[in-house]
């Protein structure tokens, strides 16, 4: 297997996993990795059109993401979930401004061509904002397609955080629901 670490939040848990370039390979880790974590050995990994679930005993809401070398799975039984992960060095065929000019709200161009001139912040935010669409993609299981022109501050009802332990290299941003405890008085 080709699991790296576990970690927790008080909101889900995780764990990191090599990832080899296999998707299928992948699933099944992940699902080999949940039946021991949730002690559901006949309990399995499955993906719709809507995404991933768990057909087991144990009621449980997931996502997960993979890129070059690194995959991440977060998982809950409380909390319905995004994410997404990125290499820090991964290189695109375009601009960062270029592939925000096409599909990014007007606002969040416009506040990365502020930027034009510092690449590495340019890039650092962009990816940032390119996480948080595909996390919120994830969460609502509409997909990248319907979440990438939204702006990400404007999205109501969910919580973006960056993944804890995150692998030298990457990055990578959880998306979930608010919640009544979440609301502080």
């Amino acid at each position: 297997m080709n699991f790296l670490k576990g970690f927790e939040t008080p909101y889900f848990n995780g764990a990191w996993f090599r990832f080899s370039g296999d998707r299928m390979q992948f699933r099944q880790e992940i699902q080999t990795y949940l039946q021991k974590e949730l002690g559901d050995p006949s309990g399995k990994l499955s993906v719709t059109e809507t995404g991933p679930h768990w057909e087991g005993v144990n009621s449980l809401f997931l996502s997960y993401s993979h890129t070059e070398g690194a995959g991440i799975l977060i998982y809950s039984r409380s909390f319905e979930l995004g994410v997404d992960l990125e290499s820090t060095t991964r290189e695109v065929r375009d601009s960062p401004l270029k592939i925000a000019e096409r599909y990014f709200h007007e606002t969040e161009v416009n506040l990365l061509r502020t930027l034009e001139r510092k690449p590495d912040e340019l890039r650092k935010h962009f990816l940032e904002l390119w996480l948080k669409k595909e996390a919120y993609g994830k969460l609502t299981r509409k997909g990248l397609k319907d979440s990438i022109h939204a702006e990400v501050s404007r999205l109501t009802g969910v919580i973006f955080e960056e993944t804890p332990v995150t692998p030298m290299g990457f990055r990578a941003y959880s998306a979930r629901l608010i919640q009544p405890s979440d609301i502080r008085a």
